[in-house]
């Protein structure tokens, strides 16, 4: 027996905007026929970034992120 597994396809992203440090945009990702959208929203601030994702279910999932080098 085996396991099948199943890796989504992000078709792109939609919706971008900036406003001073505020950011938005919205990534699909595609998988077994079906897709979903992830909204992505935060602020930047010098070399790093910090924001929520959330899907189709609600919720937020925090993310950070910093400039390297």
């Amino acid at each position: 027996m085996g396991a099948e597994v199943v890796v989504p396809r992000s078709s792109g992203f939609s919706n971008g905007t900036v406003d001073g440090s505020a950011f938005s945009f919205t990534v699909t990702l595609s998988f077994q026929g079906n897709s979903i959208d992830l909204n992505y929203s935060g602020t930047v601030d010098g070399d790093e970034m910090s924001g929520t994702r959330g899907g189709p279910r609600g919720g937020g999932q925090p993310f950070t992120g910093q400039k390297q080098g």
